[in-house]
């Protein structure tokens, strides 16, 4: 987000669909808010989260793992690192967590099936 490139001081989180639309973007001083706000979006929309990535600016911990698996959101993605609480509950949750994306590079750590080389 713009405000965040400016000055770090707030958090972002966007919802995009399998066709790459985005559905619901947030910001926040906290990340956990700004996720919060972002999926709550899609719910008052009545989007179905089966087809959709979660992409943040902030660290990827057990917190944010679980809020994606209870809504059901396959793939959470984020600019920075994945605690191992993050990582551990997204092995156990299935889902496919994304760390440091920069451009083309990516850290996946866990069910890297659902990503296309």
């Amino acid at each position: 987000s713009e405000t965040y490139r400016k000055t770090h001081g707030v958090h972002a989180a966007a919802i995009y669909n399998g066709d790459e639309a985005l559905l619901a973007f947030a910001e926040d001083a906290g990340r956990h808010n700004a996720v919060d706000k972002a999926i709550g979006k899609c719910a008052l929309k009545g989007e179905n989260f089966s087809q959709c990535l979660l992409a943040l600016s902030g660290r990827l911990t057990a917190d944010i793992a679980l809020k994606a698996a209870r809504v059901g959101i396959p793939i959470v993605a984020s600019m920075t690192a994945a605690l191992n609480s993050g990582i551990e509950i997204a092995r156990k949750a299935n889902l496919t967590l994304i760390g440091f994306v920069r451009g083309a590079y990516m850290k996946i750590y866990t069910a890297p099936e659902r990503i296309l080389p």
